[in-house]
């Protein structure tokens, strides 16, 4: 058995560089992960070279051509996974002969909105599965973009919809925590350990009382639809649940993750 994870997240979340802190830790283990990366945008990557690098064969300028002819369709993520499928010997010769124990971490690009929805990227999950490899969907967020309750509620349906889409179990990861203040780290955690009825109920006393006209302005609207979200989420807990905090300068943290990622693929010490 082979072992994956699909690393997936919004532009500027910390995703390479959560490549980079747990393929670093493993490896002071005695464990090896090795690198795929999906992002032919980006202009360099921080970790070591890849195993395998999407920019050799699809080019940035064909990446913003192709986004350019459609925009707002994902057209540069379709052209990338679309040459992933069509020319699988390209990836799977380079990870190299099938060997018992393999784990590859697929670096993907900053377009969430696009993994959640298009076919393609489900595609992708299952040839990983009928290539002999148990994989998970590692869904990465901004910690910062989530101390507020209402963006917190809204963080947790996109990768609610990226496992229903993939049909792959998913782990939900928040990154950039070391840059929040010790208030915001122990919110956000509140915010995880809590329902999410309860998170909303939070936010919603905070708006009414409040006298700062920015926090009230549009309020109602917004608690509406966080309410809907809410409910939605209500049935899924194991997404909020299943979200973890790394601090970046805890490897603590990092072997925690690492153990939950274990959990759920099935990967035992020996």
């Amino acid at each position: 058995m082979r072992y994956a994870q699909i690393v997936m997240g919004l532009k500027d979340c910390g995703k390479s560089t959560y490549c980079l802190l747990i393929s670093k830790y493993a490896e002071s283990k005695g464990r090896k992960m090795r690198i795929v990366n999906l992002d032919a945008r980006t202009p360099s990557v921080v970790y070591d070279q890849p195993i395998a690098d999407v920019r050799d064969v699809i080019t940035i300028s064909e990446v913003e051509e192709a986004e350019r002819l459609s925009p707002g369709t994902g057209a540069g993520f379709e052209l990338t996974l679309t040459y992933v499928l069509d020319h699988p010997e390209w990836l799977f010769d380079a990870i190299g002969e099938v060997k018992d124990g393999d784990y590859i971490i697929f670096d993907c690009p900053g377009e969430s909105e696009y993994h959640v929805h298009l076919k393609t990227m489900k595609v992708f999950a299952a040839m990983l599965v009928v290539k002999n490899f148990r994989t998970c969907g590692v869904f990465v967020r901004d910690s910062r973009s989530a101390i507020n309750g209402y963006n917190f509620i809204a963080s947790c349906l996109t990768p609610l919809t990226s496992y229903v889409n993939l049909s792959i179990p998913h782990v939900n990861l928040m990154m950039k925590v070391d840059l929040l203040t010790d208030e915001e780290k122990s919110r956000l955690q509140l915010f995880i350990n809590s329902d999410v009825k309860d998170v909303l109920r939070y936010e919603n006393s905070k708006h009414r009382s409040a006298t700062d006209n920015s926090l009230l302005e549009g309020y109602q609207e917004l608690a509406k639809i966080c309410s809907t979200a809410a409910s939605i989420l209500e049935g899924h807990n194991f997404v909020r649940k299943k979200y973890f905090p790394i601090d970046t300068r805890d490897d603590n943290s990092l072997k925690g993750f690492l153990g939950i990622l274990d959990d759920v693929m099935g990967i035992t010490e020996d």
